[in-house]
């Protein structure tokens, strides 16, 4: 996938249940994802980031790998079953 996109609403919904971020603050949130592997099976992984905090004078990220780690708000992988986990929190935002 290229570029940012609105989140899903099962992402929304885990944000909401876990980390109990509203739906109408979810709504302004943005993620960026790359296929991956977690162990021996693929995952798509997955940063979320508030594109409103991007500096204006900063290239705005277009890839997964592209997005300072500073911006990520959340960030997880969805199994092939599209289970969504979120990692643990690494910072107190």
């Amino acid at each position: 996938m290229s570029g940012p996109t609105p989140l899903t609403g099962k992402l929304r919904l885990a944000l909401e249940e876990q980390r109990g971020v509203s739906i109408a603050d979810a709504s302004e949130l943005r993620v960026l994802s790359e296929p991956g592997q977690l162990v021996d099976r693929p995952v798509t992984l997955f940063r979320i980031f508030d594109p409103g905090a991007i500096d204006e004078a900063s290239d705005a990220p277009r890839h997964y790998g592209d997005l300072a780690t500073s911006l990520v708000l959340h960030s997880g992988h969805i199994d092939a079953d599209d289970t969504i986990v979120l990692d643990a929190r690494t910072t107190s935002r």
